[in-house]
């Protein structure tokens, strides 16, 4: 029994040192516009199912990724979807990420109102010119 004992506590603290080798690298960087070369802020950068957004300086910083080689996607509102495929090193890796500018097309808005009647189910106010006049601060 204590030569089983014994064996069982080597192997456990053998293979629990091999387990404790595993380095764990970063990436860091700045997500820019690439043509104004200005900061984007809220930049969603995501690397093995693993997502973060970049602050209001452009900056990320995503930590405790195993080196290797990942695929590496950068979205934004307004910025085409950056893709690469990266080789991430056991002493991390820094990156420069410039998105290009797509033009935004929305569908026309037509705004409708109509008059309320006296019956109408909700409260009504009537305003004047003058009323509206002293409130006006020509905004």
């Amino acid at each position: 029994m204590k030569f089983f004992l014994g064996t069982l506590a080597f192997l456990l603290l053998y293979y629990g040192s091999f387990s404790q080798t595993k380095k764990h690298a970063f990436i860091a960087g700045i997500v820019t516009d690439a043509q104004t070369k200005k900061p984007l802020a809220g930049a969603a950068i995501s690397i093995q199912n693993r997502t973060t957004i970049s602050g209001d300086d452009g900056h990320f910083n995503l930590s405790n990724i195993l080196p290797g080689s990942f695929t590496l996607v950068v979205n934004s509102i307004g910025y085409e979807m950056y893709r690469q495929t990266i080789t991430i090193p056991k002493d991390g890796l820094q990156l420069n990420i410039a998105l290009t500018s797509i033009p935004l097309f929305l569908q026309p808005l037509e705004v409708k109102a109509i008059r309320a009647g006296s019956k109408a189910p909700f409260a009504i106010t009537n305003i004047n010119e003058q009323e509206i006049a002293k409130t006006n601060l020509g905004q």
